[in-house]
């Protein structure tokens, strides 16, 4: 798993790194995370890695942007290491049982 605290580090990451998913706060230093998402499905090269959006604000309609910014899924935070695992488990191929283990190939910007 590798992590980024900003969209240019992400890019970087990006750059050096495939990963099969990221994860992508709304709210970032630098481009927020729904042009994050956008820019990223203008690339193909990125266009169909599956992208989560984290954020502590989601109404439906911050879900519709979210959804409409490219991203496959979004996450209200805080949210429990249930939640997540059962979202990952739509776009990775995750053991049903026990935690993420470091074995788990998974790249968040």
């Amino acid at each position: 798993m590798s992590v980024a605290p900003e969209a240019a580090s992400a890019g970087v990451l990006l750059r050096l790194l495939k990963p099969e998913l990221l994860i992508i706060d709304v709210r970032m230093k630098g481009l927020d995370g729904l042009d994050t998402v956008r820019r990223l499905r203008q690339q193909p090269k990125w266009g169909g890695v599956p992208v989560i959006v984290a954020s502590t604000f989601l109404l439906k309609t911050d879900q519709e942007a979210v959804i409409q910014a490219g991203a496959d899924a979004y996450l209200s935070k805080p949210f429990s290491a249930k939640e997540l695992r059962l979202i990952l488990r739509r776009f990775l191929d995750l053991p049903k049982t026990g935690s993420l283990g470091a074995r788990d190939s998974l790249a968040a910007a």
